[in-house]
């Protein structure tokens, strides 16, 4: 499915539940997306990508991204897996 068939199911999701949706919890939001989004990956929970897609919208991570490049500066480097 594309983005726009799994835009226009989470978004009839949302508003099946309405306000409650908009008015609820990060966990309610989860399982709401959760029931309208699959998975790709074991283990991981179906609302995981979109809440990051949030994050990266909200940030504006993708355009401070493009800012840098056509300022000729590196990409923030992501520490290894597990480090902290």
């Amino acid at each position: 499915m594309g983005k726009n068939g799994l835009l226009n199911r989470l978004q009839q999701r949302l508003l099946l539940h309405g306000d409650a949706s908009l008015s609820g919890t990060t966990r309610q939001l989860a399982e709401i997306v959760g029931r309208a989004v699959r998975t790709r990956e074991p283990g991981q929970h179906p609302a995981t990508r979109t809440f990051q897609a949030l994050r990266i919208h909200v940030n504006q991570e993708l355009e401070e991204l493009v800012a840098d490049a056509a300022a000729g500066r590196e990409p923030p480097r992501v520490p290894p897996a597990g480090w902290r």
